[in-house]
């Protein structure tokens, strides 16, 4: 209908941009790098944790997973050395 027609018509609309939050984005950026040293650390105390003994079981319950999750996410890949 000539009703919608016109709600949807973006013609004659001004368009403002938004305003950037860049302390957020930069909060943003800093958390996403801090995750990643934090798994980096993570999976270093895993090969750590393997190269002492521990079993996949109890690294799965210390991370809170299974022993079958801590293998897949962390065992070395065919053909990957082991740090």
């Amino acid at each position: 209908c000539a009703n919608c027609d016109t709600m949807r018509s973006a013609v004659g609309r001004e368009h403002t941009a938004r305003k950037l939050a860049g302390a957020g984005l930069d909060r943003l950026a800093r958390a996403v790098e801090n995750m990643k040293d934090a798994e980096q650390a993570l999976a270093d105390a895993v090969v750590s944790a393997r190269q002492g003994g521990a079993s996949w079981g109890e690294i799965g319950d210390i991370v809170g997973t299974t022993r079958q999750a801590a293998h897949q996410r962390w065992s070395p890949k065919r053909g990957e050395a082991i740090a």
